[in-house]
């Protein structure tokens, strides 16, 4: 911890970052957005311009020589749907979170396995529960708390 930052790993897909308001407001930039209470400028690429395609926003952050795995960002049709967000348990964070930007990332991340295949259907159920993951998180920051996991639904998660 540095000047009160925590920085907070799963070890697998999720990091949060925590520091003094006061202290940082305004002074960041990068993934994370520059938290200057100004949503309309977060997608500021690494040379400082705006870049309103966010997948070239966050490839202009790779490290030299890194590569996805797509670099093609041509939209493919996908009739996968992310209805899980609007779960009975999950309706309490609506009024503080936007669904609609959860839905349309989780939609996303779907259809990136749009196989009828097990393994498919397996990795849509993962992604699904990964973007409600962080979802809940968004929630509890704004002081909802969820409960939305059940014996049938996201039970386990890595």
């Amino acid at each position: 911890m540095v000047d009160n930052v925590v920085i907070v790993w799963d070890g697998l897909k999720k990091v949060d970052i925590r520091f003094p308001v006061e202290k940082f407001k305004g002074m960041t930039h990068g993934l994370c957005g520059n938290f200057n209470d100004n949503s309309t400028d977060e997608l500021m690429d690494y040379s400082g311009h705006y870049q309103p395609d966010i997948n070239k926003f966050a490839d202009s952050y790779k490290i030299d020589g890194a590569t996805c795995q797509n670099d093609e960002y041509t939209e493919t049709p996908c009739s996968l749907q992310c209805n899980e967000i609007d779960e009975p348990e999950l309706t309490a964070c609506h009024s503080v979170v936007d669904k609609e930007f959860f839905k349309a990332l989780c939609k996303k991340d779907k259809c990136a396995y749009p196989g009828s295949d097990s393994a498919s259907v397996a990795n849509r159920r993962e992604v699904a529960c990964a973007v409600l993951d962080v979802y809940s998180r968004q929630c509890a920051l704004n002081n909802v708390t969820l409960n939305w996991r059940r014996e049938d639904f996201c039970r386990k998660y890595h």
